[in-house]
């Protein structure tokens, strides 16, 4: 028996028999309306045959649920009006549903309703029906179209997730396991040619593309066999000699024929020593006892430190090893250590600081030579400095003078504020990245922007793993440039212009060309949409560097410079960077300072432009060694 005022509601959409206690309780909560967990209530689903049956109520401490399946009957369920998703019927139809129908009954009832509805409905009303049920259709059919929307939409924002995802495995794999170089596989040489040879030759000109591009192919092969380089002339030599045990028993007894010497290297451990400086005073013998006596001694000795321990040869020491070789200050306590010197952490770290202001006049004349030439290179990189609570974020800037000078310095911010800091007041071509913090140089038409045609690379080479075909395109084009960069490395200005504008020009037009023809075709967000979007939008930019011959393709020679600073940036940020913000600022920016090598000359006359012999500045007896690396610190931005 039930007891009276339970209600009984059953489902007559199709369940899925396989689910249980809490799914079940979820579907009544969803399409019946009512949460049996409150109690006082049946739940009645069935299965798409009609032939299982579920039962879910609550009974005062738990879910219970019977189930009931017929094997040669089904069950009647009730149809909902309008389309509703339940009905609530009483005990007595309760009974009639769990007893069953038979299968051949099932069919001479679904006859006599069709039959009676028949009979029983007029042409009017079944034509009212008809139009509700269009109705009912058409607005299910809106409600369809804007769930297809919204799912082609999420489709499409999952799509490019997908894609992202894929590009950033991509890109750890290739860093850990991959070539770093952005070049084409060897398999792509053939379409590199095909297209180099396209871009570059005009009406009957593929021939000249041909030979260029087997000239460049050729030269490859011509490398001599590797031989030994013989040993600096410079370098102390020690002399040894070998003689037989027999001769050295007797050598009177013997006469030398020949020899053959043979030049190794060896490493012969520093050496350390205490310098005893003794200032000796002075008066004349034959001086007159009775009068004053003068007394001779010599000028007080102007070390680079006042007052302090070290001499030159040993600042210099700790100033290569910690800011050349970015050896940390921890690791320098424990060389000099082994060496039976207690030099602390801290010691090191205040002589860098007064060294710095000791080279201020240098700094502040190179930075006045690099600002007058007629272009310069500018990069920035991220540094961690420590604080109080959590780490800030810092910058270090370089700015590369070519065939002049690399300085670098240092600013808390990424802004245009810290730009101005770097290049106040500079007239001339800056080649950068195309961030925004350079856009206010270039508004009032002092400064002229300059492209970097590594950075719009490294965008088109990152859609190689999404869009590879496309993506191969853009970078043969690209590496057309590069290789008649390569051709006039050692050329003049005026020839430089001249070749650029013969060969790189055709190139250029070809590849936006083929970015304006592909815009519209890329899907939005793609990695390949923002490789085009970006040389679209900087095509000024990178077509500035056939204006003047002096003008490097690509900014690669401030990344190359900022690498020393990638290096040394774990340690700087443990060891100089750990005090007050104002100490931090200043002492973190205490950067080696020299001349970058010229890329416009050939590989042999690649050498540094600062003179690699010492100078020395005598003051009394005392020496000031500098070389071609000074310590820099800049005043915080």
């Amino acid at each position: 028996m039930i007891p009276p005022g339970v209600r009984i509601f059953v489902c007559t959409v199709p369940v899925d028999m396989r689910l249980g206690f809490d799914r079940l309780a979820l579907v009544a909560r969803e399409r019946i309306g009512h949460d049996p967990l409150v109690g006082g209530a049946l739940f009645i689903f069935s299965g798409k045959k009609a032939t299982r049956i579920k039962v879910l109520w609550f009974e005062g401490h738990g879910l219970c649920i019977l189930y009931k399946r017929l094997h040669r009957a089904v069950f009647e369920l009730p149809v909902g009006q309008d389309g509703a998703t339940s009905v609530r019927i009483d005990a007595a139809g309760l009974g009639r549903l769990l007893a069953g129908v038979a299968r051949e009954g099932r069919r001479r009832r679904i006859d006599i309703v069709c039959r009676c509805v028949s009979d029983a409905t007029t042409v009017d009303e079944t034509i009212a029906a008809l139009e509700s049920q269009l109705a009912r259709f058409a607005v299910d059919l809106t409600e369809t179209t804007g769930q297809l929307k919204k799912v082609e939409g999420e489709r499409d924002e999952y799509r490019k997730l997908v894609m992202h995802l894929k590009e950033e495995v991509e890109r750890l794999r290739r860093g850990l396991l991959g070539q770093k170089a952005e070049r084409l596989p060897q398999n792509d040489a053939q379409l590199s040619l095909a297209i180099l040879t396209l871009a570059m030759a005009g009406e009957g000109g593929a021939p000249e593309a041909e030979a260029l591009i087997e000239e460049q192919l050729v030269a490859e092969h011509k490398r001599r066999k590797p031989v030994r380089k013989p040993l600096p002339s410079d370098l102390p030599r020690v002399d040894i000699e070998i003689v037989p045990p027999e001769v050295e028993r007797d050598p009177e007894s013997f006469e030398c024929i020949g020899q053959e010497t043979r030049e190794v290297l060896e490493r012969r451990p520093a050496a350390t020593v205490v310098v005893a400086i003794t200032q000796k005073k002075y008066v004349l013998k034959d001086r007159d006892r009775n009068a004053p006596t003068r007394v001779f001694a010599p000028e007080p000795i102007d070390l680079p430190i006042p007052r302090g321990l070290a001499e030159p040869g040993l600042l210099a020491d700790t100033i290569v090893r910690r800011w050349q070789d970015h050896q940390p200050l921890h690791r320098l306590e424990g060389i000099y250590g082994r060496e039976g010197i207690d030099l602390g952490r801290s010691t090191i770290c205040t002589w860098h600081g007064e060294l710095a202001e000791l080279a201020r006049p240098l700094y502040d004349a190179m930075w006045k030579d690099a600002l007058g030439s007629p272009y310069i290179c500018v990069d920035a990189t991220g540094v961690l400095v420590l604080a109080k609570g959590q780490c800030k974020s810092g910058h270090f800037w370089v700015a590369v003078a070519p065939e002049l000078h690399a300085i670098f310095k240092y600013s808390r911010r990424h802004d245009g504020k810290a730009v101005d800091a770097l290049l106040p007041d500079y007239k001339g071509f800056i080649v950068a990245d195309a961030h925004n913090v350079y856009d206010h140089l270039y508004k009032d038409g002092g400064a002229v922007e300059c492209g970097c045609w590594s950075h719009a690379r490294r965008y088109f080479w990152k859609s190689m793993l999404s869009d590879p075909d496309r993506a191969r395109v853009a970078l043969a084009h690209i590496g057309a440039l590069f290789k008649v960069e390569r051709m006039i490395a050692s050329s003049p200005k005026k020839r430089r212009e001249e070749i650029r504008r013969a060969k790189s020009k055709p190139v250029l037009d070809a590849l936006f060309a083929w970015c304006a023809l592909e815009s519209d075709r890329v899907l939005d967000e793609s990695p390949l949409a923002q490789a085009i979007g970006y040389a679209t939008n900087q095509k000024d930019a990178l077509y500035r560097f056939l204006d003047d011959g002096r003008i490097p393709i690509h900014n690669n020679i401030s990344e190359r410079q900022l690498r020393r600073e990638v290096l040394g940036r774990r340690y700087a940020e443990s060891s100089v960077m750990r005090r007050t913000p104002r100490a931090t600022a200043a002492g973190s920016a205490t950067h080696g300072c020299r001349a970058p090598h010229n890329q416009s000359r050939s590989r042999k006359a690649r050498r540094p432009l600062v003179a690699e012999k010492r100078t020395r500045r005598r003051t009394g007896s005392a020496t000031l060694s500098s070389a071609r690396f000074f310590i820099i610190r800049s005043a915080s931005m």
